[in-house]
């Protein structure tokens, strides 16, 4: 194994298979496809839902549209996670009669629809979906600043045998004190979710409003700076995710206060990477204004960061996240996009330079070829493209059990893109039938 790798296990609990439990909870894959069940319909994708952390509100709810989807069994998304008949029919009692029948249709279309009825299947979909609203509701995640970040090396039986690069794990905030689900061994890069700037361009964690970065030498808290010496002591780099979801306030300043602002964000930014330590920093910029001055004034950030960063003697990577919806567009133009990677990999060759992350849709098995199509009708020279999906890293929200699906995945990114990246949540893993 490369000296480099570092292994994020699981508790040995985790990583074991469930012990038992009753009919009613039982795991999908104690019921084969199509066989009666007596367990209540939606049980275990509510369950499911409950425990998994997404990005974004819009990202879960189209996770929740395409598990409903795949489980209801409607048009090209009917699959080996359908429904029985038998429980087809029990949900019956759970829903208005005219929206049953039409999700009949649709279930009895199978993979034949046509755009207008696929469009028409899943606005019954979603109408399905609002009577678990309650169920369903989105809850402010729980943190506890004093919790230890919780990484352990060893392998562990659920990692994928075939996963042969590094791969990236955003660490959201809120798992401190938590194992985090992730089916991978080998890791090139952890990135922790959780810091933000102020008005005035410093650098804090978002659930500390009043408190400054860090000044050089002195790391926001205890259990970060062991996160950074474990990894950094294995080789594996760690990278602050820099989210900023508001910008409200950025229309209302000048020209001169924005640039103050971005000016004094590169200096705290190259200071995390250069004085702490890290290995780079991530910019997760939702919603930013679109006009031509802030793209201009984007693009000189992180110019300014990368000059800074080697002024400091330790260059840093810098990348981006980005909604997989916001691609192609403003900020994220396909054009502009080939511009930033030209900012962040001076060499069209690097292959460890910064990256364009992509946050994907479910389902990732229409989501990840969307994207490559997008890039290929993109117009865009064959360099530029190449150099392109060189640097794009789809990020997915691994649901802890459907093992097929995330190794077609990394198949397809390792072919397609520059690899697979992973939002790390607290859902129970279940080992893979072939680690059993």
């Amino acid at each position: 194994m490369r000296s480099w790798t570092l292994y994020v296990t699981l508790l040995v609990a985790a990583c074991a298979p469930a012990p038992p439990v009753p009919a009613r909870h039982a795991t999908p894959s104690s019921v084969a496809p199509g066989k009666p069940s007596s367990r209540p319909p939606f049980e275990d994708t509510l369950r499911l839902l409950k425990t998994m952390e997404y990005p974004d509100a819009e990202l879960r709810a189209k996770a929740v549209r395409a598990r409903f989807a795949a489980e209801i069994g409607v048009c090209r998304w009917r699959g080996t996670e359908a429904m029985s008949d038998e429980a087809f029919q029990a949900v019956a009692s759970m829903v208005p009669a005219e929206l049953f029948r039409a999700l009949k249709v649709a279930r009895d279309r199978r993979s034949t629809c046509s755009s207008a009825e696929a469009t028409e299947a899943l606005q019954s979909i979603d109408r399905l979906v609002a009577t678990f609203a309650s169920e369903l509701a989105w809850r402010a995640p729980t943190f506890d600043p004093s919790a230890p970040i919780l990484l352990s090396q060893g392998p562990c039986q659920c990692e994928l045998d075939h996963f042969d690069h590094a791969a990236t794990a955003f660490y959201p905030y809120w798992l401190r004190g938590k194992v985090p689900a992730t089916p991978l061994g080998a890791l090139g890069t952890i990135a922790y979710v959780g810091m933000t700037f102020d008005d005035d361009g410093n650098v804090r964690h978002v659930e500390s409003p009043g408190r400054a970065g860090e000044p050089a030498g002195e790391p926001f808290d205890l259990a970060h700076a062991e996160l950074v010496r474990t990894a950094h002591a294995a080789g594996v780099g760690v990278d602050w995710v820099i989210q900023q979801p508001d910008w409200a306030r950025w229309s209302a300043r000048t020209a001169a206060e924005r640039r103050r602002v971005f000016d004094a964000l590169a200096t705290s930014l190259a200071r995390i990477s250069s004085t702490d330590r890290r290995d780079g920093v991530t910019l997760w910029f939702t919603g930013y204004p679109a006009d031509a001055g802030a793209e201009r004034m984007f693009d000189d950030l992180i110019s300014a960061i990368v000059t800074k960063q080697k002024a400091g003697g330790m260059p840093g990577r810098i990348s981006v996240l980005v909604p997989q919806d916001a691609v192609g567009a403003g900020l994220y133009d396909y054009r502009h996009l080939v511009n930033l990677v030209g900012q962040m990999r001076p060499d069209a060759e690097r292959s460890q330079g910064g990256a364009v992350f992509v946050l994907l849709e479910e389902p990732t098995t229409e989501s990840k070829k969307r994207l490559r199509m997008g890039i290929e009708e993109a117009p865009l020279q064959g360099p530029d493209r190449r150099r392109l999906l060189r640097a794009i890293v789809p990020v997915i929200t691994f649901d802890g059990r459907s093992w097929q699906q995330l190794s077609d995945d990394e198949i397809y990114a390792a072919y397609n893109y520059a690899g697979l990246g992973f939002w790390l949540s607290s859902t129970e893993l279940k080992p893979s039938r072939a680690s059993r």
